[in-house]
């Protein structure tokens, strides 16, 4: 196998793996006075400390990248860089007339929705080998210390009560969570010799996924909050003062999910025909890939932070 197809390989794998996680909530405020309303939002977003839009809009649109535009975005990258996106809707039915206290007249919350939202932390490098490859990087140590994914796909349920008047509102949620990929890589170095034929590599990390299809890996419990203030000023003019807070709850998965730990050293040079086939091939049923590599694997049930936000 040809070391430079390999070196590809491996960084075209890790950043297709890198879902993506940022987000600004929906601004909505209506003054109005309503007896029931319902609100249907949706969206679809992504973020980038560093890649420009005109590279992210050829992965989905389609188009050549030019060398002008990876030469842009590496410029404004720096050490530590992020990207991040989501896609999500929810569907809410307010009832302001059902007078929940007998001392409060709040009304009535029932929302649904489902959200499927990822986050990349990354090194200059990264970005570099993939949109460069390792013929940049002959003779030198390339540094992906530091790297952290993570990918939650979810679906809520909720109910809660709302101030007809200023319309703040609170609610309780329940999740399904159905999917979730985390990974994190605390030491990771790449050393190219000058001819590119051989590489050294330094690996120290780990990084999970589900080991099923199931629909329900885990559950997760929740709160939305969206606190309206209003403020009089001038001639009986009306600013708003709004704090939001959405998904702010912690999730468990009892689906075991697979768990990977790497810390290795290893070189590589390329594979020959005999390495492949014959009596003494590099992987063979005594000498298992992940031994080799240094990889232990376990399987764990895990709790964690649901993807909330505030604003």
């Amino acid at each position: 196998m040809n070391v430079n197809k390999l070196f590809s390989l491996i960084f075209v794998c890790f950043f297709c793996t890198n879902s993506l996680w940022s987000q600004f909530l929906s601004n909505y405020y209506d003054t109005l006075s309503l007896k029931q309303e319902v609100i249907i939002d949706g969206n679809i977003e992504y973020f980038s400390s560093g890649i420009e839009k005109d590279i992210i809009s050829k992965f989905y649109r389609g188009g050549f990248v030019s060398s002008e535009m990876k030469n842009s975005s590496y410029d404004k990258h720096s050490g530590v860089n992020r990207f991040g996106g989501l896609a999500q809707g929810d569907i809410e039915y307010r009832n302001y007339n059902l007078n929940l206290f007998k001392k409060k007249s709040w009304g009535l919350v029932v929302k649904g929705g489902y959200g499927s939202i990822g986050s990349a932390l990354y090194s200059k490098d990264a970005f570099g080998m993939v949109m460069y490859g390792n013929e940049r990087y002959r003779g030198e140590t390339i540094d992906l210390s530091g790297s952290n994914m993570t990918f939650v796909s979810y679906q809520k349920i909720g109910v809660g009560f709302i101030d007809p008047v200023s319309k703040s509102n609170v609610s309780l949620n329940f999740y399904n969570i159905s999917d979730r990929f985390y990974g994190h890589f605390r030491d990771v170095e790449i050393t190219q010799d000058l001819l590119g034929d051989t590489l050294n590599f330094m690996l120290k990390g780990e990084f999970s996924s589900k080991q099923n299809k199931k629909f329900n890996q885990g559950f997760g419990i929740g709160f939305d909050l969206d606190f309206t203030l209003p403020i009089t000023y001038g001639q009986e003019k009306t600013a708003f003062i709004q704090f939001q807070m959405e998904n702010v709850g912690f999730g468990y998965l009892y689906e075991k999910q697979k768990v990977y730990n790497v810390d290795t050293s290893f070189s590589f040079a390329g594979f020959q025909l005999s390495d492949l086939i014959g009596d003494d091939v590099i992987f063979n049923d005594s000498n298992n890939v992940m031994d080799t590599l240094g990889i232990r694997s376990t399987e764990k049930t895990k709790t964690f932070m649901l993807p909330g936000f505030i604003q």
